[in-house]
């Protein structure tokens, strides 16, 4: 049976790698379009300076400590999965294999019981959050929910996201506790499969110690290949969902990071940013030679700069931005989110196949299943939705002009 599992890994391995290969190179291509960001990317060591501490200390959390610690749990337990993914892949053919170098150290496994444990907590604490703030399923399409930060969010891909982490994590630490057991049960093995190298799950071995061996050495075996195959799962999906940036912003967010607007990471409340026109910052004293066909502000999505699309791809549909928008709160169609999100997808148009941004693309407000659901449902509530345009014109193909004009420029 072994060999067989393993084929049917790496069978499902190689179409997941493959896809998810595929939405990164469109995700590429759909930046590319964009125009040029001068300064995003250097200095170099500064803005990774900035990058590292933003990212390890999740500052910008600091009004919202439930969230910020849930958060960071879930993201280091999601880095440290890895490897034990990886594991995974062995420990189909050989319940008893073990990471090379680390696999036996102590501190090694304690800090997987560790993280697993804080990880599958932040899960639990980051659902609660979602249902405390969340939209009435069967009322947010068709009526505008003032309390939820996450109305016109899409649900589904939430709720898949944060099922795939505790699953993995579950399956990780119901090994830990297989293996405690299974060490035990050998005298050659039982001191690596006490509380010494499973502080967090030696007790759930205890009840595991009367299992048969064959039966703890089943279970690793089958628990590993679930662990790859809900894996290569999420890998598929969000290969295919190029716009699914709930799931896409643990890489992208990265380099949105790295590449803000101020390298020392101050916020950018203050002056508005140069307007650019062909890349190069606008000065009024030059308007006088600026050539007749010269294009001021953004009128399509290609006119955007790559930084801007990358803000677009990276957006974890949270809702902070509209939660503290004063044009949303009074009753204006204007949402920053919603803004953002039906940017992203026009953005995406062109490059993934699902939009109407060629004469013979078909028109109408939601056109080849340009937004998702509870985006469409959200958008058409506020006020808010565009009818795309073939020629590709942003108002009103992406958002009404009321959307902008509702903006008070806080």
């Amino acid at each position: 049976m072994r060999p067989l599992l393993a084929i049917v890994a790496v069978i499902a391995t190689l179409v997941a790698v493959g896809l998810f290969v595929r939405g990164a190179v469109t995700i590429v291509r759909t930046l590319r379009r964009g125009a040029a960001s001068p300064g995003r990317l250097g200095p170099v060591r500064q803005r990774l300076g900035t990058a590292l501490r933003e990212i390890l200390t999740h500052e910008r959390f600091r009004s919202r400590p439930v969230a910020r610690v849930a958060h960071w749990f879930v993201m280091m337990s999601f880095v440290l999965l890895v490897p034990t993914l990886a594991l995974a892949y062995a420990q189909v053919l050989d319940p008893y294999a073990t990471l090379p170098l680390v696999g036996g150290w102590a501190p090694w496994q304690w800090l997987l019981e560790v993280f697993s444990w804080a990880g599958l907590a932040g899960i639990a604490a980051l659902v609660v959050l979602r249902i405390r703030y969340g939209s009435d399923p069967d009322d947010a399409a068709d009526a505008r929910d003032w309390r939820s930060r996450f109305f016109g969010s899409t649900r589904w891909q939430a709720w898949f996201v944060e099922a795939v982490i505790a699953i993995v994590l579950v399956c990780v630490l119901t090994m830990h506790a297989m293996e405690s057991a299974l060490l035990r049960q050998d005298p050659a093995t039982a001191a690596a499969g006490g509380w010494q190298h499973f502080p967090l799950t030696s007790w759930w071995g205890d009840g595991l110690l009367d299992v048969p061996t064959a039966s703890l050495e089943t279970g690793i075996v089958l628990l590993a290949m679930a662990k790859i195959l809900v894996s290569m799962t999420w890998m598929a999906v969000v290969g295919l969902g190029t716009t699914m940036s709930v799931a896409w912003h643990r890489f992208l967010g990265v380099v949105n990071v790295y590449a803000r607007r101020e390298p020392d990471g101050a916020t950018s409340l203050g002056a508005a940013a140069p307007m650019l026109i062909d890349g190069t910052p606008f000065d009024i004293r030059e308007l006088d030679d600026l050539a007749d066909d010269a294009a001021f502000g953004v009128g399509t999505i290609d006119e955007f700069g790559w930084k801007s699309l990358l803000d677009f791809a990276s957006c974890t549909e949270c809702g902070r931005c509209q939660d503290l928008c004063p044009a949303w709160n009074t009753g204006k169609p204007l949402s920053p989110k919603l803004f953002t999100l039906a940017l992203r997808d026009h953005a995406a148009a062109g490059v993934d196949g699902r939009a109407p941004l060629t004469e013979s693309s078909p028109a109408g407000p939601n056109p080849t299943g340009l937004h998702p659901d509870d985006l469409l449902g959200a958008l058409t509530s506020a006020g808010a939705l565009g009818t795309p345009t073939r020629d590709g014109a942003l108002v009103p193909g992406a958002i009404t002009p009321d959307v902008l004009w509702a903006c008070t420029m806080c």
